[in-house]
């Protein structure tokens, strides 16, 4: 017997930065010091973040990044699946 369930949806997400431990782990005003002073973004923090929701059963995600790296990384995750990242769509903007 099989059990299915929808994906998990992340509507707020920033692939390109490199993994650290959570806000209620360590507090806000610690977590912003450290997300200031890390690593800077790259497209290989995007791959590795997207693997990692996709492996954690995370179906969509909303990317609103400030690079290209979260789109490109999920552009060569779903590469040969015939899947195609959704675009966001804000009112307004060209």
């Amino acid at each position: 017997m099989a059990l299915r369930l929808p994906g998990f949806v992340n509507a707020h997400v920033h692939l390109e930065w490199p993994a650290r431990e959570t806000a209620r782990a360590t507090g806000l005003p610690t977590w912003v010091k450290a997300l200031r002073g890390g690593a800077p973004p790259s497209f290989e923090a995007a791959l590795a973040n997207a693997q990692q929701a996709y492996e954690a059963g995370t179906a969509y995600v909303v990317d609103i990044g400030n690079t290209d790296a979260g789109e490109r990384a999920l552009r060569r995750r779903l590469a040969g699946r015939g899947g195609q990242p959704a675009r966001d769509l804000d009112a307004g903007l060209p």
